[in-house]
């Protein structure tokens, strides 16, 4: 198996495990993933950062269903990879109000 082909394997592991730990709200496992220059754009435009994301599942402020990844492309330029695709979130605010997501996104 050549370099590459490990390289995008590594990243889709990375993305599940983060997927499952936002659902499970694991912020220390996200707090262990995500890089400290991360910045999470949310549906409503508003952008955190990476300590304002994680505490906005720690105090469950947000909650995240199941993650459903489609379509899923991966670009690889030297030591960054870069995927595009389609995410299906249920997401869920402290007052219990129900934001289905259907998104495309690259990270």
């Amino acid at each position: 198996m050549d370099g590459n082909r490990t390289k995008s394997q590594a990243v889709l592991a990375a993305d599940t495990r983060r997927y499952q730990a936002m659902h499970n709200a694991d912020v220390d496992v996200l707090a262990d993933i995500l890089h400290d220059q991360f910045y999470y754009t949310h549906f409503s435009g508003r952008t955190d950062g990476k300590s304002a994301y994680l505490e906005n599942i720690r105090s469950g402020m947000v909650r995240y269903g199941q993650a459903q990844t489609s379509d899923m492309s991966l670009f690889e330029y030297d030591a960054t990879v870069v995927m595009h695709g389609r995410l299906q979130l249920d997401c869920f605010t402290a007052d219990s109000r129900h934001f289905p997501l259907d998104n495309i996104f690259t990270s």
